[in-house]
């Protein structure tokens, strides 16, 4: 992990079972554009890596900002002459999800198995233009997602009939703007080493007639995949009725069933990107925000999407994003990197007061094995159980048990009674 004045926390060099996944995991910059019907909110817009980002991250609240059980480590930066440390400014927890990775319950067989559902969460919070939470979630069959959430205080104005078209009245004399939010993030990755390729896979409807059909009945619709290999630098939103499937990997390492190694990338809660475009307070410098995603060929003279003075120098900023596709460049067996945004286009609402909700502000992206297995990942977790119903007593009886149900986790314990009885059927009586 590393920590700077910036952008806050950086994750380096993500493995799983030994073998990288990723090179770097950072975040890159905050926008949160405004509108309205007067001087202070139609010309607002923020890039909050110019305030400092890292240098705006607050302690954590055990039991509050995090679990009482997670491990609290400080974070340092330095500016100009000065050394800070933020005690207690992330966070590191593995948590129970709720739900289990994996499960199916054979009553035909009467047999049940289920993996338990844990992850690990790295965790930091920045009071910028809202107070931000920065979650990074590891998950057991090799799943990483990154997510964020919103909530602190809106920046309100006063509430006239002449706003009604750029707003909702939120108090007496008080009014909450529409504005987004746009949070740009650097995934670097490296499957199976640095040659990558993107692969764009369609799933497209299709008219078909088959010998089996009954003739009356004619053709039928269905689903054909469409596979490509994108050969240059690219930009992609996430629409399409999530029948749009992309993929990095290199392609020259297959798994047993002869498909490349690679990962999806694919929204979690939702992706957001810049809903203006060719606005003069922002001209070229959030040039990063116009797609869902991008996918670029690594460069080292581009190492960023954004620059602490960007936000001041719109015109010509220090780093304009536009140029890295300028002109779009091979991206077939490269070093690839993908910049991705997450946000939100916030329209308030009386419940917005006194403070947004990190319950529905929440946006993330996961980036999770395909065909980078040759089976299922999860069966390697110990952490699972399978149970099997006896022939003569019915009774359900532990087979196999992992750590999900001894002392080997780091969870807080749970009940250990087990209590599991499948299916019951009743006889119909006539009365």
């Amino acid at each position: 992990m590393g920590f700077n004045r910036d952008t806050g926390l950086t994750l380096w060099d993500i493995r799983f079972k030994g073998e990288r996944l990723v090179y770097e995991l950072s975040l890159q910059e905050a926008l949160a554009q405004y509108g309205g019907n007067d001087p202070v909110q139609s010309s607002t817009v923020y890039l909050d890596r110019h305030y400092g980002i890292g240098s705006e991250t607050t302690p954590v609240l055990s039991g509050y900002d995090c679990p009482h059980q997670a491990l609290k480590l400080n974070a340092t930066y330095w500016t100009e002459s000065t050394y800070h440390v933020i005690p207690d400014a992330i966070c590191i927890f593995e948590l129970d999800l709720g739900f289990p990775t994996s499960r199916h319950a054979d009553f035909t067989n009467s047999w049940y198995g289920a993996t338990k559902g844990t992850a690990l969460h790295i965790r930091t919070m920045s009071t910028d233009n809202y107070d931000y939470m920065f979650d990074y979630i590891l998950f057991l069959e090799g799943t990483f997602e990154v997510r964020m959430a919103a909530s602190g205080y809106l920046q309100a104005s006063y509430w006239d009939e002449q706003q009604t078209n750029y707003g909702t009245r939120i108090h007496k004399t008080t009014m909450g703007n529409v504005h987004s939010h746009v949070i740009n993030y650097k995934v670097d990755l490296d499957i199976h080493g640095t040659s990558n390729s993107l692969m764009k896979t369609d799933l497209v409807q299709e008219e078909v007639t088959q010998p089996w059909f009954d003739p009356e009945d004619g053709a039928t619709q269905q689903l054909r995949v469409d596979r490509q290999w994108v050969s240059k630098e690219v930009a992609y939103d996430l629409g399409n009725n999530g029948q749009t499937i992309y993929t990095i990997g290199n392609k020259n390492v297959l798994n047993a069933w002869g498909y490349p190694k690679t990962y999806r990338i694919m929204p979690g809660y939702h992706t957001a990107h810049k809903a203006i475009t060719g606005s003069q307070r922002l001209l070229n410098s959030a040039r990063w925000g116009e797609h869902d995603f991008f996918v670029l060929r690594h460069k080292d003279t581009e190492i960023s999407s954004s620059s602490t003075w960007n936000l001041q120098l719109s015109v010509a900023p220090p780093i304009d994003f536009s140029k890295y596709l300028e002109p779009a460049e091979d991206i077939d067996q490269q070093d690839l990197v993908v910049y991705i945004n997450l946000g939100m286009h916030h329209l308030p609402r009386a419940e917005d007061t006194p403070n947004t909700l990190f319950t529905d502000t929440r946006s993330s992206f996961l980036f999770t094995p395909f065909n980078y297995f040759d089976d299922e990942p999860s069966r390697d977790i110990t952490n699972a159980i399978l149970l099997q119903s006896d022939a003569e007593s019915g009774q359900w009886e532990v087979i196999e048990a992992g750590s999900g149900d001894d002392e080997e986790q780091c969870l807080l314990k749970d009940d250990p009674k087990l209590a599991y009885i499948g299916q019951i059927d009743y006889q119909a009586v006539d009365v």
